[in-house]
């Protein structure tokens, strides 16, 4: 029985990693690697079955749903009503919205707080700063901004991307539609400003060809 579950869950993640975009070229994430990757940050950020998690650019769920199946409260905010509904179907005990990121609601708070490769589709830095600042007072205990695009290494990302698609099939996809990429020092300065433990590392998923290029910030409260 517990195997035939296994086999069902593996499934339904799937689904949901798909919904949420990493399933083509080269941002592609199969269930194996999606498993181990949530792993490695629930330890990084000792994530207990008493934790609550929230995600801010949620999608369908993707990188909530393993804390769900260990019985954490869980709770979302993503833009795409579509991509909540999958979300709602596959978690139906767990808290989502829609809504744009800038406008997370801090009075409810959640022991970790986590974005998850959403970072770089921000409109600008002001925008990010205002989300980042709710993210920290919406949080209990600490942050995680995840899959963050490294402006020391904007060019060879941006050949990496073209390297899987034709000149026109680049421009199609790409038009007006820019990717924003970040200094580190720019989360290390809103650390310092809240008081904040800050640690950074470079992205470390495996089989996936944007870990050279993207890093994952984590921050703490005392």
């Amino acid at each position: 029985m517990n195997k035939w579950k296994d086999i069902w869950n593996k499934r339904e993640l799937n689904k949901l990693i798909s919904a949420d975009g990493f399933d083509t070229g080269y941002g592609s994430i199969n269930e194996v690697d999606w498993s181990d990757y949530v792993d490695y940050i629930k330890n990084k950020l000792a994530i207990g079955v008493d934790e609550t998690i929230y995600e801010v650019g949620c999608g369908s769920g993707a990188f909530l749903y393993k804390f769900y199946e260990n019985k954490n409260d869980i709770g979302g905010i993503d833009y795409s009503d579509k991509l909540i509904d999958v979300a709602k179907k596959y978690m139906p005990n767990g808290y989502f919205e829609v809504n744009d990121a800038q406008n997370i609601e801090t009075h409810v708070k959640y022991d970790y707080v986590i974005s998850n490769s959403v970072f770089f589709y921000f409109p600008s830095y002001e925008y990010a700063e205002i989300t980042l600042i709710k993210m920290i007072e919406k949080s209990i205990k600490g942050i995680a901004i995840l899959e963050v695009n490294d402006l020391e290494k904007k060019e060879e990302s941006i050949k990496l991307r073209k390297g899987y698609l034709s000149d026109d099939d680049y421009a199609a996809r790409y038009k007006d539609l820019e990717h924003l990429y970040y200094k580190k020092d720019w989360f290390i300065d809103i650390a310092r400003k809240y008081n904040l433990k800050i640690e950074i590392e470079q992205q470390n998923i495996n089989n996936y060809a944007n870990n050279l290029y993207r890093f994952n910030v984590f921050m703490y409260k005392a």
